[in-house]
C-alpha cells in the first residue's frame, strides 16, 4: 500500500487569521503508511469475513497491546486508559459553556 493510497476521513483545518495560507486539497502533514495502526494490517485469514473495517482494528489493537514485542509498544504505554471529551458530557455540564462562543456558534448548543 503506497502513502498515497491510504486515506482516512478528513480533517477539518481552520485558519483562523482568515488568510488564504491553506487552501482545500492542500497536504499539510504525511505519514508514512508503515507508521499507521489500521485495519488493513490484519491478514484476511485470521478473522471472519463479516468483520468490517473497525471491528478488524480494534482486533489488531488488542492484539498489538497485548504483544510486547509489539513495534507499537511505547505508544500503547502512553496512551490514556480514561479520557473525557464534551462528547461524553451531560446536558447539564455542556450547559456551563453556554456562554463561550465556538467557531461553531455557543459551546452549549448541541447539534
Amino acid at each position: 500500500m503506497d502513502d498515497e493510497e491510504y486515506r482516512e476521513p478528513s480533517t477539518r483545518v481552520v485558519v483562523r487569521d482568515g488568510k488564504p495560507s491553506v487552501r482545500r486539497g492542500d497536504v499539510l502533514v504525511k505519514t508514512p503508511t508503515h507508521l499507521l495502526l489500521h485495519s488493513g494490517l490484519v491478514p484476511p485469514s485470521k478473522l471472519p469475513d463479516t468483520f468490517d473495517d473497525h471491528e478488524r482494528l480494534v482486533y489488531l489493537v488488542a492484539e498489538e497491546a497485548r504483544n510486547t514485542d509489539s513495534k507499537w509498544r511505547k505508544y500503547f504505554e502512553v496512551v490514556p486508559r480514561t479520557f473525557n471529551t464534551p462528547l461524553h458530557w451531560t446536558d447539564e455540564e455542556v450547559s456551563m459553556l453556554s456562554d463561550m462562543p465556538t467557531q461553531y456558534g455557543h459551546a452549549g448548543e448541541r447539534r
